[in-house]
């Protein structure tokens, strides 16, 4: 059992075969390497991983049976820097063609400005276009829009205005998840 706990975006070696299944992905071969996109535990303890190979196909394993390489944005390997390239390259081409793109609206924060984020500033209060309110707003992280698109996210071209602290501010779109986008009912 491999007990290095696996992360978002690590590259992983696949060491045996799985008896994982889905429906939406095939099974990982071993011996071969890929990227993690999303992994869960389930009711049982197994951490089920889905991740991509370089033709943007989707696979499925479990922990145990794969190891983890290297995280390509947490390692700065000046060795494997072209294969950490060719990694981010496969995310940014796989994100392009699964993810959707929605409309949504920042609000302008108790302090008047444009956009209201998390004290870390991971995540960004959003909502539907119009809705006037910020009551049935919801906290998007930015961990679930498009690389591309996070600039979007993150910026505002309105000025603070502390009269306006809790309102509609500007609309925007971003490329999220399908999953996410058919939870949050966008």
């Amino acid at each position: 059992m491999n007990d290095e706990p696996i992360d978002q975006y690590d590259v992983i070696f696949v060491t045996k075969n799985t008896r994982a299944k889905s429906r939406d992905a095939k099974k990982a071969e071993k011996g071969k390497k890929y990227l993690v996109t999303s992994w869960y535990k389930s009711i049982h303890g197994t951490v089920k991983i889905f991740c991509i190979d370089h033709s943007l196909e989707s696979f499925v394993t479990t922990s145990s049976c794969a190891k983890t390489i290297f995280n390509i944005y947490k390692t700065g390997s000046f060795e494997i820097k072209n294969e950490i390239s060719l990694w981010q390259k496969s995310l940014i081409d796989w994100k392009t063609k699964t993810y959707v793109p929605v409309m949504l609206m920042h609000y302008y924060s108790w302090e008047g400005n444009p956009i209201t984020t998390t004290k870390n500033g991971e995540s960004v209060l959003v909502g539907r276009p119009l809705q006037e309110s910020s009551e049935k707003a919801f906290w998007l992280n930015k961990k679930h829009v498009h690389d591309e698109d996070i600039i979007f996210l993150n910026r505002s071209s309105f000025k603070q205005d502390k009269r306006l602290k809790g309102r509609m501010s500007e609309v925007f779109s971003v490329r999220i998840p399908s999953w996410l986008e058919s939870k949050l009912n966008i």
